[in-house]
C-alpha cells in the first residue's frame, strides 16, 4: 500500500528543508507533518522542598531517558544542590547517558548504561549494592519501571519530578486513516494516542516506533508496529522509514 502522508507524534524541526523529513517529501511525495501528542511540565522547587530528598543520601542515579535529565539537573540547579563526586550513574542505554555530558565531566563520574531494555538496566542495578535515587514523572501507565524494581527486591527512593498532560487528539481523526503512517517516539505518545482512541482498529494504518520501550508498549497495547529502530538493519529511525518508503512508493519520477 502506497504511503501518502506521515505523522510525527513530535514538535517539528527548527529547519525543515534541512532535516531527513524533507527527503521524504522530495524523493517519494509524501506529505510529512508534525504534532506533539504530549507535553512534560517540571514541578517547583517549592513542590520538589517538600519531597523532603537529601540527595547526599543516595550513591547513585537511575536515569531512563534525556528528559528526566533535564528536569532532574533543572531542579539541582535551580536548587543550588550538587551531587556528590562519588555519585553514580545508571541510564537505560547509550544515548542517556552521553547526553549527561550537557550537565558532568563525563570522564570524573562513572557512568554505567544498558541496552535500551528495562530487563537489562534491571540487571545493573541488581548486579550492584547502591542507594539508588529514581527520579521520574508522576505516575503514569508508561511508568511501569519502578513496579518492575519492587518485584525485583531492588531498594530505591523514587521522586516525581515532572508530570505529563496529553494532548486532545481526536480532532486529528488518526482513527480514520487521516495519515498512512503514524510514527511515535515515546510510551507518553502511546498512552496519549490510546486516551484519545480507545477503541482504535489499525487495519491498513502503518505504526513506526523509536526505542525497544516504544514497541513494548505497542506490543502491550495489541498494536501492529510495521516499521522500528534501532534494529539491526537500520540504526534510525530515518532510515528505517525510508527504506519501508522504497518498498510502498518507489521513488519520485
Amino acid at each position: 500500500m502506497r504511503i501518502k502522508s506521515i505523522l510525527f507524534s513530535q514538535n517539528p524541526p527548527q529547519n525543515f528543508d534541512k532535516s531527513p523529513y524533507a527527503e521524504y517529501t522530495k524523493k517519494y511525495n509524501v506529505k510529512v507533518n508534525f504534532f506533539k501528542f504530549f507535553q512534560s511540565e517540571e514541578i517547583t522547587t517549592e513542590q520538589f522542598r517538600k519531597k523532603r530528598i537529601h540527595i547526599e543520601d543516595y550513591t547513585a542515579v537511575i536515569l531512563t531517558s534525556k528528559k528526566v535529565v533535564d528536569h532532574f539537573f533543572s531542579i539541582l540547579r535551580q536548587m543550588k544542590l550538587s551531587l556528590p563526586k562519588e555519585c553514580h550513574f545508571y541510564c537505560i542505554n547509550d544515548a542517556v547517558a552521553f547526553y549527561l555530558q550537557k550537565y558532568i565531566v563525563y570522564r570524573k563520574r562513572k557512568v554505567f548504561y544498558g541496552n535500551g531494555e528495562q530487563e537489562d538496566l534491571l540487571r545493573l542495578l541488581e548486579e550492584n549494592d547502591e542507594k539508588y535515587l529514581y527520579p521520574c514523572g508522576v505516575e503514569t501507565i508508561a511508568n511501569t519501571f519502578s513496579d518492575m524494581m519492587d518485584n525485583r527486591k531492588i531498594s530505591y527512593k523514587k521522586v516525581e519530578i515532572y508530570h505529563i498532560s496529553y494532548a486532545d487528539l481526536a480532532p486529528l481523526s488518526l482513527d480514520k486513516g487521516s495519515y498512512d503512517l503514524l510514527v511515535f517516539f515515546s510510551p507518553h505518545g502511546v498512552d496519549a494516542f490510546r486516551k484519545s482512541y480507545p477503541d482504535f482498529v489499525q487495519g491498513d494504518i502503518q505504526i513506526g516506533a523509536l526505542g525497544s520501550q516504544v514497541v513494548e508498549k505497542m506490543q502491550q497495547e495489541g498494536l501492529r508496529v510495521d516499521v522500528s529502530a534501532p534494529t539491526p538493519e537500520h540504526a534510525s529511525i530515518f532510515t528505517a522509514i525510508d527504506c519501508l518508503l522504497q518498498k510502498t512508493n518507489g521513488r519520485k519520477r
